[in-house]
């Protein structure tokens, strides 16, 4: 997630987070990954998946195996480019019944078009409430003279400085909607001809301030100040350098208590599970999911179920 100080996420909210990879959101509650094992990590960048004490729950974002708003807040950052078109629009829905606001992040169309990434499915926009997207088709040929500036340290510092023109984030509340264009110049006609400048004085505005509060320079305006500025100046400090400072982690990840057993229903149904042996059967289908050996249930179709 390279867009974290957008998040504005209530204080002790139950927060479900989709496709986390290997970079979850320190508030995240409950993870759900489609990938978690045999082709995570080609999903993920080559990333490991990262847990912690969360509970992790094998599912498809467009299936949720959860109860009508049963988070407070649900975060999908880099997911919505790997869904398929069939299931793009029911993947927008889940987000809203399972929770009533949340967070949504992409790469942005100049980021996508300096890269090729065979898992990307779509070139996206957020903006107003609004996931605009089109298919990418095919690849770019081109994108392959671009793709090794990737390597390069110094423009990954660039890409880290601008996150706001390669990365585009958008929270939402009770409204979430999906606009598919027939083509990539029909999607770049949504965006206003001033976002990549305000995106790039954003990255560059951000960047000031954390050398405005860089060590020698803190120290040497925190000494000419009365105490009381002083120290409002390094608390200040202290959320631009970690902007997941401000909000601490969620009680329930800190002490690991959250199962998942307590949390999941059919994502064909939604009808209530019950645990024989180490399988979960549907009480009102009569469906039945795995548990793996590391105790993650399994609740996708049998036919996209993978081998553990």
């Amino acid at each position: 997630m390279h867009l974290r100080e957008r998040l504005n996420i209530p204080d002790g909210a139950f927060v479900l987070e989709i496709g986390g990879g290997g970079d979850p959101h320190p508030r995240s509650s409950v993870l759900v990954d489609k990938f978690p094992y045999a082709d995570g990590e080609r999903q993920r960048g080559g990333d490991p998946l990262a847990v912690g004490a969360r509970a992790l729950i094998q599912a498809d974002g467009s299936r949720l195996p959860f109860r009508d708003r049963q988070f407070d807040y649900v975060i999908a950052s880099h997911v919505i480019e790997h869904v398929p078109a069939p299931d793009v629009f029911a993947f927008v829905r889940e987000l809203q019944r399972v929770a009533p606001r949340g967070y949504i992040e992409a790469p942005s169309v100049v980021y996508e078009r300096l890269r090729s990434i065979p898992e990307h499915l779509w070139f996206s926009h957020l903006d107003g409430g609004v996931v605009h997207l089109a298919a990418r088709g095919q690849l770019d040929a081109w994108a392959s003279l671009t793709e090794p500036l990737f390597a390069d340290v110094g423009f990954r510092a660039d890409v880290r400085r601008l996150a706001e023109l390669f990365f585009v984030g958008m929270e939402w509340e009770e409204t979430l909607s999906v606009e598919v264009h027939d083509s990539l110049d029909q999607l770049v006609a949504t965006i206003p001809t001033e976002w990549a400048t305000t995106a790039i004085c954003e990255g560059n505005a951000r960047e000031q301030a954390r050398d405005l509060n860089s060590g020698r320079f803190r120290r040497a305006v925190r000494a000419s100040l009365p105490p009381v500025l002083a120290r409002r100046l390094h608390a200040a400090a202290r959320r631009v350098d970690r902007p997941d400072a401000a909000r601490p982690v969620n009680d329930a990840v800190r002490s690991g208590i959250v199962s998942w057993r307590s949390l999941v229903v059919c994502p064909a149904c939604r009808g209530e599970l019950t645990e024989v042996s180490a399988h979960l059967r549907c009480r009102t289908c009569q469906r039945e999911y795995e548990v793996n050996s590391q105790d993650v249930p399994c609740l996708l179709p049998v036919q996209n179920a993978l081998q553990f």
